[in-house]
């Protein structure tokens, strides 16, 4: 079983990260993506600029969430990965700028 939070620290540059990210939302189940408000499903993942938004969808349905059970452990396990591969993304945007 891969280790997706170490793969994201791995990622060398913004390509390689959109590509892990897409990646592991592949290994998703339609029954598992199915559980998380339509808002928060991962749509087309091609640039960081994509991950930010589906990002911010994620941390906005979270504040206000009534999920529960598996619902609320998908949505979870969700908004953890995408909230480390965003905060990646920022650090190869930092070291890209210096």
């Amino acid at each position: 079983m891969p280790n997706w939070f170490r793969h994201l620290e791995e990622a060398s540059n913004t390509e390689e990260l959109i590509a892990i990210v897409r990646d592991h939302f592949a290994t998703w189940t339609p029954h598992e993506l199915s559980l998380l408000p339509p808002s928060c499903r991962p749509g087309k993942m091609k640039s960081a600029g994509n991950l930010e938004e589906l990002h911010a969808s994620l941390v906005e349905a979270y504040r206000t969430t009534t999920l529960e059970g598996e619902a609320l452990v998908a949505m979870q396990r969700l908004t953890s990965f995408v909230v480390r591969a965003s905060m990646r993304s920022a650090q190869l945007h930092e070291d890209d700028a210096a």
